[in-house]
């Protein structure tokens, strides 16, 4: 959760400082972004993109959580 918090705020912080305040070294955040994906990330993914799919066709606007 620490790490994907750092991504999605990489360009508001620099990693370094991000880093830091959570207490995660930059070594294992960079080893955790180059990582290759999980079967149930990769799975989840997919699921995100056909539900994003089906509330776009059905016109429901979805919160920025849903639709990330």
């Amino acid at each position: 959760m620490k790490y994907a918090w750092i991504k999605q705020h990489q360009g508001e912080f620099t990693v370094l400082s991000m880093c830091r305040f959570l207490q995660v070294s930059q070594s294992a955040y960079y080893d955790w972004l180059h990582r290759i994906p999980s079967f149930r990330e990769r799975e989840d993914e997919q699921l995100s993109d056909i539900l994003k799919k089906y509330l776009k066709k059905a016109g429901i606007h979805t919160a920025p959580a849903v639709s990330k």
